[in-house]
Formats: structure tokens, C-alpha cells, sequence
């Protein structure tokens, strides 16, 4: 993740998905973990929606943004900050 040092342990992200072509929701979490069964944004089609997510960094430096839905969506994530420790 650009920006953000190898030294954090959680990142704070804007995410915006838009043009969802089918209604879903989005679930952000640590790679190294399973999908959570709660979601972190939900959209119907054609909507554009944002909320601010805290999310671990998993153990290989990375999170998932996992699109639950039928279909295709523009998704948007800004880093606003991380944590360290």
C-alpha cells in the first residue's frame, strides 16, 4: 500500500463504490483471515456510496476488498491513515 509503512498494523480507508450494476456490499479485511459475515458497505445498482473503514493489515502486508454482488463495480479506496503497534 503506497504510503503507508511497512511498520503499521491497521490502515484507515475512505471507500467509495459507485456504478454497481447489481445490489451488493462490500467486505474489507486482513488477507490473512476469512471474509467477515458483516459487511463494511452495502449499494443497489447504480448507487454511488462511501464509508470510513478501519481494517488490520494482515500478516503478508495486504487487505481484501472483497465486492459481494452478482456484478461489476467501481470501487474506490483512499487512505486517510494507519496505525502502528
Amino acid at each position: 500500500m503506497a504510503g503507508v509503512p511497512a511498520t503499521a498494523t491497521s490502515v484507515v480507508l475512505n471507500v467509495t463504490v459507485t456504478n454497481p450494476a447489481t445490489i451488493g456490499y462490500l467486505s474489507v479485511f486482513p488477507s490473512d483471515t476469512s471474509a467477515p459475515l458483516a459487511s463494511n458497505l452495502n449499494f443497489v445498482k447504480g448507487q454511488t456510496v462511501a464509508n470510513l473503514v478501519m481494517v488490520p493489515i494482515g500478516a503478508d502486508g495486504k487487505i481484501v476488498l472483497d465486492n459481494q454482488s452478482l456484478g461489476a463495480a467501481d470501487l474506490i479506496a483512499d487512505i486517510a491513515g494507519y496505525f502502528r503497534g
